[in-house]
This record gives structure tokens, sequence and C-alpha cells, in this order.
């Protein structure tokens, strides 16, 4: 997953984050706490919660790549 936001250079917020282990099966609404933090710039990403806070108003975007093995559905 990689996040950034910036709406001056006071509030720069990227983090780029995975997982070290296979997760799953999962029930639904299930919290990812992501445990392999690459980077963490403003640490706007809590590595305990899981939770990003947005440092400023403003626009941000999430990419989110997702797989699974064999027959199981993503």
């Amino acid at each position: 997953m990689n996040v950034v936001g910036s709406t001056s250079s006071r509030h720069k917020a990227a983090f780029f984050v995975g997982l070290n282990d296979n997760m799953g099966p999962v029930a639904e609404n299930t919290k990812v706490v992501f445990d392999h933090v690459v980077t963490n710039v403003g640490d706007a990403y809590n590595e305990q919660s899981g939770k990003f806070t947005a440092p400023a108003d403003g626009v941000y975007q999430f990419n989110v790549v997702i797989s699974a093995q064999g027959r199981q559905k993503v």
C-alpha cells in the first residue's frame, strides 16, 4: 500500500507497508495491521493500530494490491 498527500511542506505524509506473512481466510470487516513498514514519512501510519491519520485536510490516494493463491477468492 502506498499513500501520498501534501498540502504544504509541513504536512507531508507517505507510507509504504506490507505483510510479512500470508493472512486468511478472514471474516468480513477484518482490520489489517501491516507489520512490515518500509517507509513512514510524517509518522501518519500507526504501526500498532494499523490506522492512517491524515495530517491535514486534502485528497489522499490509497493503492492496494491483493492476491489469492490457488482457487481462493479475494
